[in-house]
């Protein structure tokens, strides 16, 4: 019988009787001795491929291995470099934004000061037409617009991570659960395995 045959003669299995169950036990050693003999004769021929195989990937993988090594090595210096023109040219915005900032809080100091002194003159209106002027008072923040570099053949592209810093403020819906350590308790303790909203239950195989 072919495993098409099996598969057909065996697609429903009902079992009432002991003598029943003690003949199925015996089919399913034989059908697993017929499985093995499959398994062995797919390896006789797959393990001289497999060898093959693994030789050419041997022979390949150590000069893959340098040059890829060298390619990450030269990225490494071009991403160093290209970080610190970033961080030179966020330095100087943040300090031209600074010197805005400043000069607009200076200028406001000064339209209040004239402001007060219209107000002691008796001037109120002049005085309220001032603070509204000095409330309303911006300087514009600069942006430096940076050049970015170009590099022939070279295309960069960001890759968004994360690290944990504070695991208890996670929201629920971003945890996970260790599904091999809980696998490994239940099949450690087994009956007497017990993690409050899991359930361990036993599961027959043959």
């Amino acid at each position: 019988e072919n495993a098409t045959e099996l598969e057909s003669k065996y697609a429903v299995v009902v079992i009432t009787t002991r003598e029943q169950c003690d003949s199925a036990g015996k089919i399913i050693k034989e059908l697993k001795g017929i499985a093995k003999e499959i398994v062995d004769k797919r390896l006789t021929i797959t393990r001289k491929m497999d060898a093959a195989k693994q030789a050419i990937m041997d022979f390949f993988k150590t000069p893959t291995e340098k040059i890829e090594k060298a390619i990450a090595t030269i990225s490494s210096a071009v991403i160093a470099y290209t970080q610190e023109e970033d961080r030179k040219h966020r330095e100087i915005e943040e300090k031209l934004q600074a010197e805005a900032r400043a000069r607009e809080e200076e200028n406001k100091k000064k339209l209040s000061e004239i402001a007060e002194k219209e107000r002691i003159k008796g001037n109120e209106e002049k005085a309220q037409e001032i603070e509204q002027l000095a409330e309303n008072y911006t300087v514009a923040i600069p942006i430096v617009e940076q050049q970015k570099v170009k590099i022939t053949g070279v295309h960069f592209r960001s890759v968004w991570k994360f690290r944990v810093t504070d695991v208890t403020k996670i929201p629920r819906e971003f945890l996970t659960i260790d599904e091999k350590l809980v696998g490994e308790l239940g099949r450690k303790e087994k009956e007497n395995a017990r993690i409050e909203g899991i359930e361990f239950y036993e599961e027959k195989i043959v």
